[in-house]
């Protein structure tokens, strides 16, 4: 029955599993991670693959009926997406509520009590629940077609507009060189009161990632992992032979913010990718980054 169960979480797309966890911190916020099954699978992906289109394009969570998190995606999040934020809960009281919306307008949602989460101290797995709610900020995002962008600074003016931007306020981290190009690992802080942050990426098909919308007074401390999907291409030559070739060897992680006084903020961080088969799906070879790499086999 156990293993019937697994196989029902991992590969059916009616189930929509989910792990949470949160923990209490020292100074009253509460940190709170969570991961959905799902493969995101956008348009591009799914015609290299030959698969369906599926993932998930907006994640909200509620405390008590006020939004604390609301993020809206692209397919260019890693398979099995991750969220991690933080809000303030002195109390340890009252009910988190996570809903999910998936590029079929499906919508769903699961329901926790903040002190039961915290008291457990382990990772939950769940299922989500349908349901409908509105999303904030929904029709002025999808409505400017956004997703579309192949030029990063053409998405940046459509979303925010012209104007002089203030450079490295918005704290971005991530690996100088990431070994796993699919999964890569992004943080972004700021002190500052933002109502908003795009977060954009070079050499990807399409440029946005994902867009945060900020309630007032909520901490802007957000963990995400994104996919480069062009951090190699795989090319069949007319030799019936395959030939590796990697076309890109960074890609530029740029994260832009508006302030609720109209100031707009930009960081923008490096990251070289590493030829390693195990990780990234590449060709292993730690050499110089700049040569072409080929390797030939048969079929």
């Amino acid at each position: 029955m156990n293993k019937i169960l697994i196989i029902l979480l991992l590969f059916s797309s009616e189930i929509f599993a989910m792990k949470i966890k949160a923990k209490q911190r020292d100074d009253n916020r509460i940190q709170t991670t969570i991961m959905f099954e799902n493969n995101m699978f956008g348009e591009v992906i799914s015609k290299r693959k030959g698969v369906k289109v599926d993932y998930l394009t907006n994640i909200m969570a509620k405390l008590n009926d006020k939004i604390v998190y609301n993020i809206f995606l692209s397919p260019y999040l890693s398979k099995n997406p991750m969220s991690k934020f933080y809000f303030y809960n002195s109390k340890e009281t009252g009910k988190l509520e996570i809903f999910t919306t998936y590029n079929n307008n499906v919508q769903k949602k699961k329901s926790f009590q903040i002190k039961q989460l915290i008291d457990n101290k382990k990772t939950i797995n769940e299922t989500l629940d349908k349901t409908k709610y509105s999303i904030q900020n929904n029709s002025k995002i999808n409505n400017l077609n956004i997703w579309e962008e192949t030029s990063y600074k053409k998405a940046i003016k459509k979303f925010y507009g012209s104007g002089k931007m203030i450079q490295n306020v918005i704290t971005v981290k991530a690996h100088k060189v990431s070994e796993n190009w699919h999964n890569m690992p992004i943080s972004i802080k700021a002190d500052i009161d933002l109502e908003s942050i795009m977060v954009l990426m070079t050499n990807n098909p399409h440029s946005v990632i994902a867009i945060f919308s900020i309630p007032k007074d909520r901490i802007i401390n957000y963990h995400i992992r994104v996919n480069a999907v062009n951090g190699h291409r795989v090319i069949v030559d007319s030799k019936n032979k395959y030939n590796y070739k990697f076309i890109n060897t960074d890609t530029d992680i740029i994260v832009v913010g508006k302030g609720r006084d109209g100031k707009l903020y930009k960081t923008i961080k490096n990251t070289e990718f590493s030829q390693c088969l195990n990780a990234g799906g590449g060709v292993s070879d730690r050499g110089s980054f700049l040569r072409e790499v080929y390797l030939n086999q048969d079929k």
